[in-house]
């Protein structure tokens, strides 16, 4: 989608009848969802972050508000959400599964941290195909492909999947660091092949704006710097929702070559993002955007017990 934002950045001007769509996103939540203390803020009497249970109450206030104002909501997940060791040892697995059941993502992307179950089942260990089928989320993950069967994904993700809200049509697609061999356990991976970000992410974009989609959203677990490369060199992307490594954003980067919006979360649950695009009625064009990142401190979000 080309995205309009010369004039509307100049003067602050917004036609009355603009479509709205909202994208909530989060990303290296890595296990943390228990109360945590912002020691960056304060390491001797750093305040409470709420995580979890402040991320769903702001969910909630934010899906309340989406309805009453006819705003299209999107919930997504960059990957990265597993926490433990990268041996297996304390993996909070029940605590991830309860979790997104409840918060019901629209789509969650495989970052690096989720090889850190194996891809196959073994010893009597949950595999990771069994992991993210217990999530009973839509995944996506287009670099990661069948090592014997190349032109096919695992069987539980999907390469893409496309979204339909009030007349928007957004084209979602993930890709993980193509450096994950060096990064996951040789075992955890066998049978799997990862192929080139790219190469890959140009695929993608063609094969969304052949379906015919208005925004195309990356869920990534490139890396910061990979995704500004990426983002420089593959045309067409709208949004990249970022993780792994890297710092968090406190405002979006947006590319000045190819206009992509680029977002990411500092990891453990303490922030989440949100970012609101104006679209125009006729053309689907995005005229503007605003984001915000939601420090998840409980003074400012209670949780709700």
């Amino acid at each position: 989608m080309k995205i309009v934002l010369f004039f509307s950045l100049l003067v602050g001007f917004i036609p009355e009848n603009v479509k709205k769509v909202e994208l909530i996103f989060t990303n290296n939540i890595e296990g943390v969802f228990s109360r945590t203390k912002a020691t960056w803020i304060n390491p001797d009497f750093p305040p409470p972050v709420g995580g979890k249970g402040s991320f769903l109450t702001f969910l909630k206030e934010e899906r309340k508000k989406a309805i009453e104002e006819n705003i299209s909501l999107f919930l997504f997940d960059a990957g990265n959400f597993t926490g433990g060791f990268i041996t297996g040892e304390n993996l909070p697995l029940e605590e991830t599964i309860k979790y997104f059941k409840e918060a019901k993502y629209d789509v969650i992307n495989l970052g690096v941290r989720e090889f850190i179950l194996p891809y196959t089942q073994e010893n009597g260990s949950l595999s990771l195909e069994a992991y993210i089928k217990s999530l009973e989320t839509p995944c996506v993950s287009s670099n990661i492909r069948l090592e014997k069967e190349p032109d096919k994904a695992p069987p539980f993700v999907k390469p893409y999947l496309i979204l339909k809200k009030n007349g928007i049509k957004i084209g979602v697609f993930g890709l993980v660091n193509e450096n994950l061999p060096f990064f996951a356990l040789e075992k955890n991976i066998k049978g799997l092949l990862v192929t080139r970000e790219k190469e890959t992410a140009r695929k993608m974009v063609k094969r969304l704006k052949d379906e015919g989609v208005d925004i195309i959203v990356l869920l990534s677990s490139l890396g910061y710097y990979r995704d500004i490369f990426l983002a420089e060199d593959v045309p067409g992307i709208d949004v990249i929702c970022g993780g792994f490594d890297g710092p968090g954003l406190r405002y979006a980067y947006v590319d000045s070559l190819n206009h992509t919006i680029i977002m990411r979360n500092y990891s453990g649950f303490s922030q989440a993002g949100k970012l609101i695009l104006y679209l125009d009625p006729a053309t689907k064009e995005i005229l503007n955007f605003e984001f915000q990142a939601i420090s998840l401190l409980e003074e400012e979000i209670p949780i709700e017990e």
